[in-house]
């Protein structure tokens, strides 16, 4: 994961990211599938990622890691994903949840039913639909309260 976020801080504020810099999701992602080629992006601080599709500036995501101490260890990855993501015996893939700050009033949600797999070394990943049931929207953390500033705005 810091690795992924060492690398996002020289993709911020580039108009385009080159192929070298790009995640290859070869599956594109539910919903997106003609968007292949992401870039992560990081603001410096906290664990949340800005996921951005290359192809499609409408195409953007937040997420953050999965957290073994809230959920328990991440799914077993099957033969298919492990060819999918070039993963190797001994190769670590960072597990990230998708986050939605926007479909509840007191909590940011994460997409459990869905995490993304990378693997760093060759720069792929999946979204990982898991078929037994999951949250969708399993609430992660409290929105943010907006500052004394904004509020008297």
């Amino acid at each position: 994961m810091l690795a992924m976020m060492e690398q996002s801080e020289r993709v911020m504020g580039k108009d385009d990211a080159t192929p070298d810099e790009a995640y290859l999701f070869p599956n594109g992602l539910a919903g997106f599938v003609e968007d292949r080629r992401f870039a992560i992006m990081y603001p410096g601080h906290g664990d949340c990622v800005c996921l951005q599709s290359i192809d499609n500036i409408e195409v953007a995501f937040i997420m953050t890691p999965w957290d073994s101490e809230r959920l328990g260890l991440p799914p077993a990855l099957g033969a298919e994903e492990m060819k999918l993501l070039d993963l190797h015996p001994g190769d670590v893939p960072v597990w990230m949840l998708v986050l939605n700050p926007f479909v509840d009033g007191e909590w940011v949600t994460a997409n459990l039913r869905a995490p993304i797999v990378v693997n760093e070394r060759p720069r792929l990943a999946i979204q990982y639909i898991r078929n037994e049931e999951q949250e969708l929207r399993f609430p992660w953390m409290r929105q943010p309260k907006p500052a004394e500033d904004d509020a008297a705005a």
